[in-house]
């Protein structure tokens, strides 16, 4: 018994630290804090000279050192903070408090997702900082900053039609099935760039046969399927508002949502983007011009994207086209403010596709769709700082013309005589059978002219303690197609059926 206790004693003696103070040794100590906010900064390094002492605050901030009386030069280290150097003399028991400086190359917050409204409706705004983020090549990309917005690789290769409030149709082993019965959302989400809507009613690029899924125009048909996004660049975007929810009755024509865009009206230096990956190869110019002496910003840009969707795949690719130039005025005069705005914008895709011959049955398959879309824009706006009853009046005016051409040409081998239905009258007509292999030639030409007016008015109207706003609006809506239409052989279709 006499012998563990001697052990223990002994264990408990050699795990004691002792510490040896000499007469002249004294505790330096204090608190290392944010010179800005005062938070404590954990972790910070400490070093002492002459001695080469070092130490560490605490979570706290806090630190003590024991050092022999004399002077020392003190210094703080921080990451993300300069140094901070202080001379002090000990001649006994001392406690500071050291605030150091956040150095400038400290990266300020970035919100690189979409911020959420407060109000009654469902809403995301895309600011500018998210868009650098992400560096998108089209305004899908933009979609993934959504709640539940998922990120994957950009498909050029088919219509990219948006999908909010949509669950989608799912095969059997769970993947996404492309089926135009059911997209019905994107065809009722609104495109709103810059107050004018990019209405796409007289749309008739089709090949109006049915289609197999090996077919390249199966998953580029955008009859009744809404705005295609990969025809949206985003670079020259200043903000995005996405409404989920019920828009105001201002939007008119719409009734799954709305994808309110603002593009850049501010004066900016020159900026070039590129970006290259193993799908794509995207270029991007813009500068805003500030004219001197006048609130008038003359906005420019072009931009050029060249997509793959399988980069060893050189028979399928999709390019784009983008150029625009913006002019802003201002006037601010006592009682109002008067806004004028003019723009013209270009946007070209092209979309081609065809099969290998010595991978398919068919030596002969080729598509090819080209759009080409022109724009003009106006805006007028006149704010009144004094009014009550009327308190601004806005006009909006835009027209656009495009020149679509959707050219299919394939070979067509009849699996039995088909009858070819090429009489344009009725009763009884000579026929003609399809018996043998014939390459078909065929061409959707498509014109559309789309014309928008609109003009509101607003203002608030007391009665008593209660205050009403009101709002009053009409627009005009034209959209028709001057093309050809579907153009072909009628003894040589598409399909034999």
């Amino acid at each position: 018994m006499k012998l563990f206790l001697s052990i223990i004693l002994s264990i408990i003696a050699f795990s004691t630290p002792v510490h040896v103070f000499s007469a002249d040794s004294f505790t330096l100590s204090g608190n290392v804090r944010d010179s800005a906010d005062n938070e404590p900064l954990t972790g910070a390094s400490i070093s002492v000279n002459p001695g080469k002492h070092v130490s560490a605050t605490d979570i706290d901030g806090h630190f003590s050192i024991s050092l022999p009386k004399g002077t020392y030069t003190l210094k703080i280290s921080y990451i993300g903070y300069t140094p901070l150097t202080r001379r002090i003399t000990l001649s006994g028991d001392m406690s500071i408090t050291l605030r150091p400086k956040r150095s400038g190359i400290a990266l300020g917050e970035v919100t690189v997702t979409a911020s959420e409204s407060t109000g009654i409706t469902s809403s995301s705004r895309i600011g500018r900082d998210a868009m650098a983020h992400l560096q998108p090549t089209s305004f899908t990309d933009l979609l993934e900053l959504l709640p539940g917005g998922m990120s994957k690789d950009p498909d050029m290769s088919s219509v990219n039609s948006i999908a909010l409030r949509e669950t989608g149709v799912k095969g059997a082993t769970g993947a996404d099935v492309t089926n135009p019965d059911y997209a019905v959302t994107s065809l009722g989400t609104l495109f709103m760039i810059d107050g004018t809507p990019v209405n796409g009613d007289a749309n008739l690029q089709t090949v109006g046969t049915t289609s197999d899924a090996t077919s390249p125009d199966y998953t580029r048909n955008t009859i009744n399927r809404g705005v295609d996004m990969r025809t949206i660049s985003t670079d020259n975007i200043e903000s995005v508002e996405i409404v989920r929810g019920i828009p105001s009755a201002e939007y008119g024509n719409l009734t799954s949502g709305l994808v309110n865009i603002k593009r850049i009206r501010r004066s900016t230096p020159l900026h070039a983007r590129f970006k290259a990956d193993e799908y794509s190869k995207l270029f991007y110019v813009g500068k805003g011009f500030g004219i001197r002496g006048h609130e008038h910003v003359i906005n420019a840009d072009l931009g050029w994207l060249d997509s793959k969707s399988d980069p060893r795949n050189s028979l399928e690719n999709y390019r784009r086209l983008t150029a625009s130039a913006r002019l802003s005025m201002r006037w601010i005069r006592p009682a109002t403010v008067t806004s004028f705005s003019f723009g013209g914008d270009f946007t070209g895709s092209f979309d081609n596709a065809k099969s290998d011959p010595d991978l398919s049955y068919r030596k002969v398959d080729e598509y090819r769709s080209e759009y080409r879309r022109t724009s003009v824009t106006s805006d007028f706006s006149m704010r009144f700082t004094h009014g009550s009853l009327l308190k601004g009046i806005l006009i909006n005016a835009s027209g656009s013309y495009q020149n679509d051409k959707l050219t299919r040409r394939k070979q067509v081998a009849p699996q039995r005589a088909s009858v070819a239905p090429t009489s344009m009258a009725e009763g009884v007509n000579d026929g003609s059978y399809l018996l043998g292999e014939y390459i078909a030639d065929y061409l959707s030409d498509g014109r559309p002219v789309n014309i928008f007016i609109k003009s509101r008015a607003n203002g608030s109207l007391p009665l008593g303690s209660i205050s009403n706003d009101w709002k009053l609006g009409v627009e005009y809506t034209f959209s028709k197609n001057y093309g050809h239409g579907q153009v072909y052989d009628l003894t040589r279709p598409l399909s034999a059926s």
